[in-house]
């Protein structure tokens, strides 16, 4: 049993759930918030949500309803946690506690080739996980353990062009792996072990326009790399160096309307970039210096309906912009920016069907990222802009 509650962001207001919680309406704190399409006021359904230490996100239908659920890692040895769109643009709590690992990454797809989605769970210092998803987002650990190495993300796309999905292995402090999928959702090592050492996450998509799955991988303090794949699932360093950055997030899109992928690069104290593809992978700096803001995450969509894609940009210890898409590539921030501090996960969806994106954060809470007393409780925050005006609903457990 739930309260919906319609309020004024300007006033704090404590409302009592049936489970005890004290919900507080106030501009502080939030953890797991929607960007919600212009309106003038939105009703949100407080059900029991709760996470102990959230860190990572992944979003996708998991039940097959039509909506848009969230998968969400916790970090220091907690359960993951799986939260169930309700209809009325919240989640509410499978009650699921996955695992007790650091998941610092989520990835999902059809693995097993089911129909559902399930997931891949990416532990720093753990061997990784495959959770299995029955079609109405209940999941079962696999049984997998792959790898035990430093993993920073995982991607998954069909590599190898059999028809499955595989996964890609950003690892920090050794070569990145390729793993082939059998079919069924068993994962076997191809061999293969990619380029640098300093790896924070890998991205995959057509980018030479050959009909085959291509890699981005970012790197810390070292040039970000372009692996070329053979048909066949097997890669190649393409040779180009793409800045040398402290590069943690990197995002692919046509962003200049010309039909290939380009890049939108976020970097950690260093502006962030944007690198153009002249459709053959090449790719080239547009030159664009998008302001020192500690990123840590890109989400990329038309987040303002005109048609071009634009950025969602999630820092750490800043707050969270967005930066507005001309068409042509070329990249304005927002007047407002989206409030928040140590954000560690952002993604955009249509969460509420409406035809709209909407962006779902997952960030701390507390004075500084060491500060764990409470600071990583889990909030549902629509923020309704108009004219990039806020408007925030916020619930503290």
């Amino acid at each position: 049993m739930s309260s919906m509650a319609r309020c004024d962001a300007s006033k704090e207001t404590s409302i009592n759930i049936t489970d005890g919680l004290d919900v507080r309406v106030k501009k502080l704190f939030p953890v797991l918030f929607l960007l919600m399409s212009p309106v003038s006021s939105y009703a949100l359904d407080f059900t029991t949500v709760t996470q102990g230490h959230g860190y990572s996100l992944a979003l996708g239908d998991v039940n097959g309803d039509g909506f848009i659920d969230a998968f969400v890692g916790s970090s220091d040895y907690e359960p993951d946690r799986v939260y169930l769109n309700n209809g009325a643009g919240g989640f509410t709590n499978s009650n699921q506690a996955l695992g007790d690992y650091s998941t610092i990454y989520v990835a999902l797809g059809d693995i097993d080739g089911d129909g559902d989605l399930d997931a891949v769970a990416a532990h720093y210092g753990q061997p990784n996980h495959v959770w299995l998803n029955d079609g109405n987002g209940n999941f079962t650990d696999s049984g997998q353990t792959l790898g035990n190495d430093n993993t920073y993300s995982v991607a998954l796309a069909d590599v190898d062009n059999d028809g499955d999905l595989d996964m890609i292995e950003a690892i920090y402090g050794s070569a990145d792996l390729v793993w082939f999928n059998t079919g069924s959702g068993i994962f076997y090592d191809s061999g293969q072990e990619l380029g640098l050492t300093s790896s924070t996450t890998v991205q995959t998509g057509d980018l030479d326009g050959d009909g085959d799955m291509d890699l981005v991988v970012a790197n810390y303090e070292q040039p970000n790399e372009v692996w070329l794949n053979d048909g066949s699932g097997y890669f190649a360093n393409s040779g180009q160096t793409l800045g040398n950055s402290k590069t943690y997030a990197i995002a692919l899109a046509d962003l200049d309307g010309d039909g290939d992928l380009d890049i939108f690069e976020g970097n950690y104290a260093q502006d962030n970039s944007v690198w153009i593809n002249d459709g053959n992978a090449y790719f080239r700096d547009s030159g664009q210096e998008l302001e020192n803001r500690y990123t840590r995450v890109v989400a990329l969509g038309d987040v303002d309906g005109d048609g071009d894609i634009d950025a969602v940009v999630g820092n750490f210890n800043q707050s969270n912009y967005v930066w507005t898409n001309d068409g042509s590539g070329t990249f304005t921030s927002s007047s407002s920016a989206l409030s928040g501090s140590y954000t560690t996960a952002l993604s955009l969806g249509d969460i509420d069907n409406d035809g709209s994106l909407e962006a779902v954060v997952v960030h701390y809470t507390g004075e500084d990222e060491e500060d764990e007393a409470g600071s990583l409780s889990l909030f549902i925050l629509p923020a309704i802009f108009a004219g990039w005006g806020l408007r925030r609903f916020s619930a503290k457990f």
